[in-house]
């Protein structure tokens, strides 16, 4: 019998003890709250302005390359400077290898006694291979207009290539003014000149 009350006197032991037990729940915000996305960077956050200007000498075939002069020797120049072309843009790169720009100027030929007024946009890739050296390719497309002979005007297309470093250099490129001259079928010219980029 004494056996039955040692038993009975357990359990209410480990029963009291139980109740007295506290449970303790932890609340824990980072799980409870969304974590906040990283920001990823726009394809805008990317333009940054910038300008350029170019200055370039059209030229012209010389027609009396090969003939004999007064002086007895021959004309060993192929081409002849034809006058003077001026230009500047303003627009947007990305990492100063991909831009895009609105452009106007002037290129005044003195052969065909032509001053035409172009006013144009293009695109401008340039592929570095260096730390400071790159190769530019430029394409324009848009109007130009030849000052003082009434309505004429063309589709104005630009293509040049050229070598720069750092912020300076140099190319070649070939203008079509898309109106015709006399007896050439459509106004165009060969230039050679300098660049200046100017980056922010």
């Amino acid at each position: 019998m004494k056996h039955i009350y040692l038993v009975v006197l357990v359990m209410l032991a480990l029963t009291a003890h139980a109740q007295n037990r506290t449970v303790y729940v932890v609340k824990n915000d980072s799980l409870a709250k969304p974590q906040p996305k990283k920001n990823r960077d726009s394809f805008f956050d990317n333009l940054n302005p910038f300008a350029q200007f170019a200055g370039s000498i059209p030229l012209r075939y010389n027609p009396v390359y090969g003939k004999t002069n007064t002086s007895g020797g021959s004309t060993a120049t192929y081409f002849l400077p034809d006058g003077l072309s001026m230009h500047g843009g303003v627009g947007f790169h990305i990492r100063q290898t991909v831009a895009i720009t609105a452009n106007s100027g002037f290129d005044w030929h003195i052969e065909t006694g032509l001053f035409s007024v172009p006013v144009y946009g293009s695109a401008i890739l340039n592929i570095r291979y260096s730390d400071e050296e790159s190769i530019m390719l430029q394409y324009g497309y848009g109007r130009a207009f030849a000052i003082g002979h009434r309505n004429l005007s063309g589709e104005y297309q630009k293509f040049r290539v050229g070598y720069v470093m750092d912020i300076l250099g140099i190319f070649a490129e070939i203008n079509n003014y898309g109106y015709t001259w006399k007896d050439a079928p459509a106004m165009s010219s060969i230039n050679f000149g300098v660049q200046l980029f100017v980056f922010e």
